[in-house]
């Protein structure tokens, strides 16, 4: 009596090819070094990203992500990644805002007229724009 078995489970038998199935890669073997993708990876050029939580408080506080804010914004987050801090305060007119360098991402708003005793951790750098 013969099992009659699902064709994925089945061994291929040994005069039977099997041709792989992943993507060849080009002549020369590697394409591109750890370090390479590594460095690319850490000084990630590209737009800025807003966090939804500083989306909400931007509304709030009145603070306008205009493409001119944001130019100034990223121009900040290229000098930290040069000198390799990676959690910053920028500190604007009626605003600070928390940016995460690594990521190029707007994590926290608030306004300058703030509670005055509150404590902000883990900055690597402050900016002023």
């Amino acid at each position: 009596m013969a099992l009659d078995l699902d064709p994925r489970f089945q061994l291929p038998r040994p005069y039977e090819r099997v041709e792989s199935q992943r993507a060849m890669l080009p002549q020369g073997g590697v394409v591109e070094t750890f370090a390479e993708v590594f460095a690319k990876t850490i000084h990630q050029r590209g737009e800025l990203r807003v966090s939804a939580q500083a989306h909400e408080q931007a509304a709030i506080s009145g603070l306008d992500l205009s493409a001119d804010k944001r130019r100034r914004i990223n121009e900040a987050i290229d000098r930290l990644q040069e000198t390799g801090n990676s959690t910053a305060l920028l500190i604007d007119t009626d605003h600070l805002l928390q940016v995460d360098a690594e990521q190029r991402l707007l994590l926290d708003i608030q306004r300058t007229s703030a509670p005055k005793h509150e404590v902000i951790d883990g900055l690597d750098a402050v900016v002023v724009l």
